[in-house]
């Protein structure tokens, strides 16, 4: 593991001291050894984190050190890279694949990460342009946060560098708490403090005279369907760039176990890598639960059956669960309403304890290929024959906001409301947020009237030139939900364990590939036998892994028991972070409110857990990101 870190200022000042600062911030995603490329005018400090072994290949520069780059992640089609490159890299391999950065650059300006094939953020500092320009790879795999302050930019792979530089005081973001409570995470740009920036992926950010200008360097916005093709035409193409993506990140190196779930898309990864490296066993790391509902461990037990794959299984029980609960939450940058991080964290620590490095990670599948969730929006479509101006101008103001119930009038009242949703809007809220609350949760009630939480979200969905319902809103789940909640939070638990997670799916072909197929090969009604969904996934990769998971009819994915939970075992646990005198996340919301959500949930009568659980989350995050208020 390593991390990159750096300040450029266009004042000479001394920065050994931020230097520093920045350096010990980022020390929980592993490493003690430093590189760093200083200059005194201009006044810069370009610098890497990590293993001794690591450091010295991720911070490169040009032979006149006009141009420095430092880099964190892993790029993985470093012979594609020497075939473009032609006389400026001989014979690349992945030792330096790191070197073609600069000579890229040269070659492309800004669009140089376009060419790379991985996960990773890059700063590159041309002195000749007078310009810093930052890096994010296409389907967000490695996260990079930057801010300007006294004429100087800072930036690092971990927010804490950024927050203990001592050139400015933090200050939480009420916006940005309003927008991780109406969604599952922020999306980027915004963060949850003032000034402070996340780069988006798929982007460079250039910084020029004391400025921040975006540029997307990847077309994904202008896929269309290719209706002509066939479904052969289509299955073919994918299984190969299926097993292409699992076999270059498995000839990267390193020392790899695999995450095993027991659903299809781990499943896949583990076997192919049997196959593809021929390796006599590696270790297949793997979570389960006592309660039999949430535990996928008979299907996680073909696996290891039929494959030689070392059983590495752990229970995760409640005592656990609790403490992993608060504490991982101080290795997420950005809170995440999503529990799973739990379980995540838990699953990289049993590849950390196997002596690996490297932990395959099958995340992305799902909101690529339309798996069983897209179902509510396929069946939504009926409803789209209805005038978009009677459903909006009519029901959505008969409905303005989301009833909460069990009941059927509360899910008939519902579907109302969904229906008089403008498109872009149903398509961000299927996960239960706060979002339209009849009650608003924020104290300060002029936000719902001065910000749209879901503006990011709308505006990538405006972009795509796509024109099936189903692809668009998979465009939607792929710049936002994919990025923002599931591949961040399984970067930092991994990281939390000094673990790369190496996500096949998160290869750019796939996801272009997938938008290119039009809808109807995708997904149908389920049936007894079928959950109808990710058809041609299924049919690219029938054979590669055992039928008994491929046609396993799932009903969830991987999730926790935490609705049982926090109904008994766990109750105290939340009464006890929700209202306690201390809680820091009461200085936002409305507690009264918060009040009916725990009493609805504990007594049964509404299952809350998403809402709770966003709440639980924010508490935790802000007690390990921000100091108590004044009055308190």
């Amino acid at each position: 593991m390593f991390s990159i870190f750096g300040v450029v200022s266009s004042e000479e000042r001394p920065l050994d001291d931020v230097i520093r600062k920045m350096f010990d911030a980022i020390a929980g995603r592993g490493g003690d050894t430093e590189a760093v490329h200083r200059r005194h005018s201009p006044c810069l400090g370009l610098g890497v984190r990590g293993s001794e072994q690591y450091v010295s290949r991720a911070l490169v520069k040009n032979a006149s050190e006009s141009i420095v780059a430092v880099i964190e992640g892993e790029i993985y089609n470093e012979r594609e890279l020497g075939s473009l490159l032609g006389d400026a890299l001989v014979s690349p391999d992945k030792e330096s694949v790191f070197s073609t950065i600069i000579p890229l650059y040269e070659k492309f300006g800004k669009d140089f990460p376009k060419y790379l094939n991985g996960i990773f953020v890059i700063v590159l500092w041309d002195r000749d342009a007078n310009s810093v320009y930052m890096a994010r790879d296409h389907l967000g795999g490695r996260s990079l946060f930057y801010t300007i302050q006294q004429n100087s930019l800072l930036f690092a792979s971990g927010l804490q560098a950024l927050l203990q530089s001592g050139l400015f005081s933090p200050a939480l973001s009420e916006t940005g708490i309003y927008r991780y409570l109406s969604s599952t995470a922020i999306s980027p740009p915004y963060t949850m403090f003032e000034d402070v920036y996340c780069l988006r992926p798929g982007t460079v950010a250039v910084y020029h005279q004391g400025r921040i200008a975006e540029h997307d360097y990847w077309g994904l916005k202008d896929i269309q369907e290719e209706y002509s093709r066939t479904e052969d035409d289509f299955t073919e193409e994918l299984r190969e760039l299926i097993l292409d993506s699992i076999r270059l990140r498995a000839d990267y190196g390193g020392t790899f176990g695999s995450l095993l779930s027991g659903g299809i898309d781990s499943s896949l990864i583990a076997a192919t890598l049997v196959t593809h490296k021929k390796t006599q066993s590696f270790p297949g790391c793997s979570i389960a639960f006592d309660e039999q509902y949430f535990s996928d461990a008979p299907l996680q037990q073909i696996m290891y059956q039929r494959y030689p794959i070392e059983k590495v299984n752990a229970i995760l029980r409640i005592d656990e669960f609790a403490k992993i609960f608060q504490q991982a939450a101080a290795f997420l940058d950005s809170p995440v309403n999503d529990h799973a991080y739990v379980g995540m964290y838990k699953a990289f620590e049993l590849v950390k304890e196997t002596g690996c490095s490297v932990g395959f990670d099958g995340i992305g599948a799902d909101q690529i290929f339309c798996s069983t969730t897209s179902h509510g929006e396929r069946e939504f479509q009926r409803f789209l024959r209805i005038p978009s101006c009677f459903r909006q101008g009519v029901l959505h103001r008969l409905f303005p906001s989301i009833p909460l119930g069990n009941t059927l009038p509360h899910k008939v009242l519902r579907l109302l409301y969904r229906i008089g949703l403008a498109d872009d809007e149903r398509h961000l809220t299927w996960i239960p947020s706060f979002y339209d609350h009849r009650t608003p949760v924020m104290k300060n009630h002029s936000l719902l009237s001065t910000l749209d939480p879901l503006s990011v979200g709308k505006a990538y969905i405006a972009e795509t030139a796509l024109r099936d319902p189903l692809n668009i809103y998979h465009y939607g789940l792929i710049k936002t939900f994919l990025p923002d909640d599931l591949v961040f939070k399984n970067e930092r638990m991994a990281s939390a364990n000094h673990i790369v997670n190496r996500m096949p799916f998160l290869d750019f072909r796939l996801a272009e590939q997938a938008l290119k197929t039009p809808q109807h090969f995708k997904i149908r009604q389920p049936s007894a036998e079928d959950d109808g969904a990710r058809l041609i996934y299924k049919k690219a990769i029938q054979g590669l892994l055992p039928d008994e998971i491929l046609f396993h009819k799932k009903e969830r994915g991987f999730s926790h028991p935490t609705s049982v939970w926090f109904r008994h075992e766990l109750k105290d646990l939340v009464h006890d972070t929700l209202f306690s005198p201390q809680s820091r996340y009461l200085d936002f919301v409305d507690k009264a409110y918060v009040h009916q959500i725990f009493s609805e949930h504990t007594t049964g009568k509404v299952n809350h857990d998403y809402l709770l659980n966003s709440l639980m989350i924010l508490e935790f995050w802000l007690k390990a990101f921000t100091a108590p208020s004044a009055e308190k």
